[in-house]
């Protein structure tokens, strides 16, 4: 028993000092940007940040059954079609498995994560222009597009909510793709125009930032052009018909209002999420607003990058059981019907089936037709009931 504990000590040592070796290489040795290849586009709107957050969520109707609670997030901006890492901090829609062990990041933008799952063989813009054509859009109506998403961190990857925010050739946000994760590991992506409110911005944004970086693989030499959007607005509208059962608490159906301001400006985040009635009447909030400045990883210190990693690393690892605390709370309460999971609506993504899942289905299919091509189900029958 005692020696079982000590290898148990040693163990955790090695694994404790392993992450403290892995911060200080990510936050003071070689943070540069080095792109994937050289094909890559030059001109972006934004840059790489690392954005600390506070998400609160608010039950507003009925009023007997109000609730308020309120946790802190990490979010990680990326302008999409910038491909590449910085150093060892950030990897940018790199496949981790194509990365060697000294490439290896602390925080990762994994394209197989995001829109439709899998197709790693697509970078994060490609995927973009096929889901915008899918939903009858034209991809080069926005040719700049900024990326907002809880990153993945070892290998864990848990991101409620992913918000594209889509740019036209004149640099204004006019429309944005809400990736929506629920907790069954069902997806479904929301893409939807916006409208500004019309009021003026308080002040220009006229930073610009010119970067020469590494090509992997190769000695060249490219020079990556960050700028600002160009807002006419404060604030912009839009909303969405919700056909993903996002919580137990709440029916699929009504009306999904967000309103956000162009994180690029500031930059900072500010986005709010209600859930409506048919008739208008807001049931749901969530609030996701920035908590202090963000991080750049190209130009800050390398002990605010440590002191970062050491202060928000975490709170991405238990987003996902704070909400499960958060639900268990209100269905304790018991003022709130907890319902039952529905089919999967058409257009969403559903989760990957299990192996026994995967066998039920196909021994219904064998079953069922007998008769048809016996040869091929004989075969099939084996492979999933091997002797």
């Amino acid at each position: 028993m005692k020696m079982l504990v000590f290898l148990l000590l040693i163990v955790s040592v090695a694994a404790i000092g392993s992450l403290l070796c892995s911060l200080m290489i990510a936050a003071f040795l070689r943070r540069r940007l080095i792109s994937l290849n050289s094909d890559i586009k030059r001109d972006f709107i934004g840059k790489p940040l690392l954005f600390p957050a506070r998400l609160t969520h608010t039950r507003r109707f009925p009023e007997t059954e109000r609730y308020n609670y309120w946790y802190d997030y990490f979010l990680i901006g990326i302008p999409v079609g910038l491909r590449g890492r910085v150093g060892n901090l950030l990897s940018i829609d790199s496949l981790p498995q194509r990365e060697r062990l000294w490439e290896k990041c602390w925080f990762t933008i994994d394209p197989t994560y995001y829109l439709d799952r899998g197709s790693g063989d697509r970078s994060l813009e490609e995927k973009l222009h096929v889901f915008l054509k899918s939903v009858g859009e034209d991809p080069k109506e926005f040719p700049y597009a900024y990326l907002i998403s809880v990153p993945r961190f070892l290998w864990f990857q848990k991101s409620a909510i992913s918000y594209w925010y889509l740019y036209s050739s004149n640099r204004e946000l006019t429309a944005m793709i809400m990736e929506i994760n629920n907790s069954f590991f069902e997806k479904r992506n929301f893409f939807f125009r916006v409208t500004g409110d019309g009021m003026a911005v308080d002040s220009a944004n006229n930073w610009s930032t010119t970067t020469t970086v590494s090509a992997k693989g190769c000695h060249d030499k490219l020079s990556l052009h960050f700028s600002p959007s160009m807002p006419k607005s404060k604030q912009y509208k839009g909303s969405w018909e919700k056909d993903i059962f996002g919580s137990p608490f709440e029916k699929v159906g009504g009306l999904m209002v967000s309103k956000s301001v162009d994180p690029v400006l500031g930059p900072s985040i500010q986005s709010n999420l209600s859930s409506n009635t048919p008739d208008g009447q807001v049931k749901v909030t969530s609030r996701l607003s920035s908590w202090g400045e963000p991080v750049d990883p190209l130009a800050a210190p390398g002990w605010i990058i440590a002191r970062f990693i050491a202060r928000w690393t975490h709170v991405g690892v238990l987003s996902a059981p704070r909400i499960v605390k958060q639900a268990l709370r209100i269905r304790l309460r018991g003022k709130l019907t907890y319902l039952k999971r529905p089919e999967v609506r058409p257009g969403s993504i559903p989760r990957k089936e299990t192996e026994i899942e995967r066998r039920v289905w196909c021994s219904h299919v064998l079953f069922s037709m007998p008769n048809v091509l016996p040869g091929i189900s004989n075969f099939l029958f084996d492979s999933i009931y091997p002797s």
